[in-house]
């Protein structure tokens, strides 16, 4: 989540597990907290988000779903920069530590593709990272593939109140301590291209928890999301049609952290990746 963000305390299983490793003295790594959601055996980006900005009940929700730590990449073994070493090279020099933990692992990609990618289809995963297996670290030689593509986007405050009866009658307390009746049913989303145009890319209305949509629904009764001050949102697709709306838009979580003139178009087809994969 960034280099000056510190996690240690939301991750108690995590820091509990590095410290059984016999790792070398000063060893620093770049890595990514994953939470696997129990209900469909998938990485879910909202959970792992959740976790991150959680301030009670750690120890309650470590225990309900438990992280799990991939690591991508290395930076510094036993006090020695190995950055300018090639990337498995850099692997090697942690690989060997991790391999009886059950909560921390590597998922190297840079050979065989297809067996690597059936791992991130096993394991639930998002996608993978793929590098360059003689490039030294920050030298480029990085790609992403996603099972499922992932965009931000914005919301300026447009809105489709929901008639259904669970969500139209659902009361909660707005930002003046009123009760409220009734959140939304979806919200009308954006992108830019980038020369800066404006596109829309559908209504967003599933992958809400009630506890985001009364969240959003509170700073959308108070006027704070806006056409000045647009919300920005992480959605899933499983691809984006030739109008460059996407397909089925799923909620992931709010991106506080990203600005919304940032929300711009992945120009790439979600198929050409998978495509790539399989040549």
């Amino acid at each position: 989540k960034g280099k000056d963000s510190n996690f240690t305390k939301q991750f108690p299983e995590l820091v509990n597990e590095i410290k059984k490793i016999d790792f070398p003295s000063s060893t620093n790594f770049l890595a990514e907290a994953i939470i696997i959601n129990p209900q469909n055996g998938k990485q879910d980006c909202g959970m792992a988000s959740g976790r991150s900005g959680r301030v009670d009940s750690i120890d309650y929700f470590a225990n309900k779903y438990p992280a799990h730590l991939i690591i991508h990449d290395v930076v510094r073994v036993d006090t020695n920069y190995v950055g300018n070493l090639s990337y498995l090279n850099r692997l090697q020099s942690i690989k060997k530590h991790i391999l009886s933990s059950d909560k921390i692992s590597v998922i190297e990609c840079y050979n065989d593709g297809i067996s690597q990618w059936q791992k991130v289809i096993t394991l639930g995963l998002e996608g993978l990272i793929i590098r360059d297996p003689i490039m030294e670290l920050g030298n480029g030689g990085i790609w992403k593939l996603k099972q499922e593509i992932s965009e931000d986007v914005y919301c300026k405050g447009e809105y489709t109140p929901s008639t259904s009866k669970t969500y139209s009658n659902l009361t909660y307390r707005s930002e003046n301590g009123a009760m409220m009746k009734g959140v939304f049913a979806n919200l009308t989303c954006y992108q830019l291209t980038k020369d800066g145009r404006e596109i829309s890319i559908g209504n967003v209305g599933i992958g809400f928890e009630v506890e985001d949509k009364i969240r959003i629904q509170r700073l959308l009764d108070a006027k704070a999301i806006t056409k000045n001050s647009p919300l920005v949102i992480e959605v899933k697709a499983l691809h984006r049609h030739e109008t460059g709306k996407l397909n089925v838009p799923s909620f992931v979580r709010i991106r506080t952290d990203k600005p919304w003139k940032e929300c711009i178009i992945n120009e790439r087809k979600s198929e050409n990746r998978q495509k790539s994969m399989k040549d």
